[in-house]
């Protein structure tokens, strides 16, 4: 998955650091809040914040979709291959991603009774980004929420307000949390304590396997928490660099779930 350029790094201003505070604290009301807030309270606050009169289509039958994903439901030529942290980390720093295509995506926060879905629009042409993220599921996503773009070293964010700031790319803007997309230091890192002491781990289950299917390989990343039986799992498009799908379960209930809509290795504009 793309990773952000951290050269030429430059002070952050004090505007990136609210705007990426602002960020953090909506993404964390979504993912931890649910179980918290009042039944209303959670969407209230987005109709209030998020919710706009224009309302985004796109095309669901995707052709380079289709043959990704008849690929993916084929059947796999030998059983999957388990990795150790160290070529995990390999894999994700030095695996020849491809390095233009459209992902189009919905991401779903839940706790059994209620739910907040994001849909994100990441389209990579080299070492440019752009970043569109709406409200609402796959079905009818209900106005642009905010939308941000690489120029050279800086990105360009844009409220549904039209307000716009620019700041260097980096470590101060993460382009995987902004994409609503999981950081793979992360799984390396869980990997690599649970190599190590499997005893002490937070982690009762850890595991990295690659899957070969006739025409391409698939990254499955799987972890199960020891304090609450809770699991997770991710699988990977590894000739592609992107997260296909994902799944966060806790007593049975889907807490988290990304799922593609659509994928083109061909970038259509």
């Amino acid at each position: 998955m793309p990773r952000p350029d951290s050269r030429n790094r430059r002070p952050p201003r004090i505007s990136a650091i609210i705007l990426i505070v602002a960020l953090a604290l909506v993404f964390s009301l979504i993912i931890f809040g649910l179980g918290q807030l009042n039944p209303t309270g959670i969407a209230d606050l987005l109709a209030t914040l998020f919710n706009r009169d224009n309302d985004s289509t796109y095309e669901k039958d995707d052709p380079d979709y289709a043959v990704i994903l008849e690929q993916l439901t084929g059947a796999s030529t030998a059983a999957p291959t388990p990795i150790d942290s160290i070529s995990l980390t390999e894999a994700f720093a030095n695996f020849p991603f491809a390095a233009t295509y459209d992902h189009l995506y919905t991401v779903t926060y839940a706790d059994g009774t209620r739910s907040s879905t994001r849909t994100v629009s990441l389209t990579r042409n080299g070492e440019e980004y752009r970043i569109v993220q709406y409200d609402g599921d796959q079905s009818n996503p209900r106005g642009v929420l905010w939308s941000a773009e690489s120029t050279g070293n800086d990105f360009t964010v844009q409220d549904s307000l039209g307000n716009r700031q620019t700041y260097p790319r980096g470590d101060d803007f993460p382009l995987s949390s902004v994409a609503l997309l999981p950081d793979p230091d992360l799984f390396c890192a869980q990997l690599l304590a649970y190599e190590k002491d499997p005893d002490t781990s937070p982690l009762s289950e850890c595991s990295a396997q690659i899957a070969h299917t006739d025409a391409m390989r698939l990254l499955i990343l799987t972890f199960t928490r020891r304090e609450d039986g809770s699991t997770e799992e991710y699988r990977y498009l590894m000739d592609y660099g992107i997260l296909y799908s994902a799944r966060g379960m806790r007593n049975g209930v889907i807490y988290y779930a990304l799922d593609t809509v659509t994928f083109n290795p061909t970038l259509t504009t």
